[in-house]
């Protein structure tokens, strides 16, 4: 279990009721990530229950619309949030490599990530506000947790940064186990979303493709892969999913 206290201390903002940490699972605590996608995606769906319940509307209201996309953040903590921005500074800023690097380690707010998280805040109500969810409000459950799994599979896969809390992973050889069962969660997460959602299960494919897209541009951009630009990745990804109910019915 200390994997999952890991991951739930790292990225769930309820506070841990086991405060464990060991270095040496570092790699079975992404594996872990999933789970925690599964408890936000549990809860942001209830929120929605809960507001459908209040407002009574085929579509969201207001107040549901700005629930969908800020309970993720909120309770992850905002930590995937902050890559999105430090992203954002270091790949617009359109510097040298090193110069980029540097960027996304600065801890100040650069005018690009403030500019995109506007950008991204409006967008996300926007879609939140006009996606229809009916009979697929399930997606929401599944949405953070396959998310997670990508994460933990391409951190798995691409060279870590040099600064990264990542690069400890990669001293040694990744048992290819590892990458397999963050591949299932993928397949495993689909799979169920088809059950549940029907048709609905091809926004995750799609939230796949822009992550994988995402992970793909900035990790050219960057060099390498770090917290921040999985974080980003995964942002962009969920976003997407929602944005993609617009057109898949």
């Amino acid at each position: 279990m200390t994997p999952f206290f890991m991951a739930w201390g790292m990225f769930f903002a309820i506070p841990c009721p086991v405060k464990k940490w060991n270095a040496k699972y570092f790699k079975e605590m992404l594996l872990c990530m999933p789970f925690i996608g599964l408890l936000i995606g549990l809860i942001n769906t209830g929120v929605f229950f809960l507001c459908r319940t209040l407002f009574g509307d085929n579509r969201q209201s207001a107040v549901t619309a700005a629930l969908l996309f800020l309970v993720p953040w909120i309770l992850s903590g905002f930590i995937h949030l902050d890559g999105f921005m430090d992203c954002a500074d270091a790949f617009l800023s359109r510097r040298e490599l090193e110069e980029r690097r540097r960027i996304l380690k600065d801890s100040h707010v650069g005018a690009f990530a403030v500019i995109m998280l506007t950008v991204l805040s409006i967008l996300s109500f926007a879609v939140c506000r006009e996606a229809d969810l009916e009979n697929r409000e399930w997606l929401l459950l599944f949405i953070p947790a396959v998310s997670r799994a990508l994460s933990a599979f391409y951190v798995l896969i691409l060279k870590a940064l040099e600064n990264s809390s990542y690069a400890g992973i990669h001293k040694e050889k990744i048992h290819p186990g590892y990458v397999t069962a963050a591949a299932a969660w993928f397949v495993c997460l689909t799979a169920l979303a088809a059950v549940f959602c029907g048709a609905g299960s091809l926004i995750l494919i799609i939230q796949a493709a822009v992550y994988s897209a995402v992970i793909f541009v900035l990790y050219r951009n960057l060099g390498g892969i770090s917290g921040d630009i999985s974080g980003s990745a995964l942002t962009v990804c969920e976003f997407a999913a929602i944005a993609a109910l617009l057109f898949i019915k």
